[in-house]
């Protein structure tokens, strides 16, 4: 959604970058880098996006202070229901509030299956050796004449 709304509202633009901690069980995996390829199938102008990972122990980044600030904000709210975190993640911060988007099941993808459909080989490199995910430090898929997968260590 969020590549989305960036390319709607910048139609010329041709990169993307991303940047995230080193947890390889959120952002480092396969299911990430086959949804970067997905989204840049369905973007016409986008020629590449890039997702890059800080070094361990110099990751704190926005998002660990936006966590903070809701953690404050619930710590004196009773939750009954899912969709009142809606409200309390849009009053965490007084000044400059969260910008909160509501989303639906129709707005998620099973990205095991997207991984599926989009690479049969995510495990070996072409030289046939073991991809260590944890080691990758970019990852970076760009169009060419075919769209092509970059794992850089």
């Amino acid at each position: 959604m969020h590549i989305n709304s960036v390319a709607e509202k910048n139609s010329h633009l041709k990169e993307i970058t991303f940047y995230s901690d080193t947890c390889g069980g959120q952002n480092r995996n396969q299911y990430v880098a086959s949804a970067m390829l997905y989204a840049l199938n369905q973007h016409k102008s986008i020629e590449i996006i890039n997702h890059k990972f800080f070094e361990r122990g110099h990751s704190e980044m926005e998002a660990d202070s936006i966590h903070s600030a809701v953690e404050r904000a619930k710590k004196n709210t009773q939750i009954y229901h899912p969709s009142q975190w809606d409200t309390v993640v849009s009053m965490a911060r007084k000044k400059n509030p969260y910008i909160v988007i509501p989303m639906n099941f129709r707005d998620f993808s099973d990205l095991k299956s997207l991984r599926k459909k989009m690479c049969n080989n995510m495990k070996k490199t072409v030289n046939n050796k073991t991809i260590n995910w944890l080691l990758i430090k970019w990852i970076k898929v760009e169009k060419l004449p075919q769209t092509k997968l970059s794992l850089l260590f």
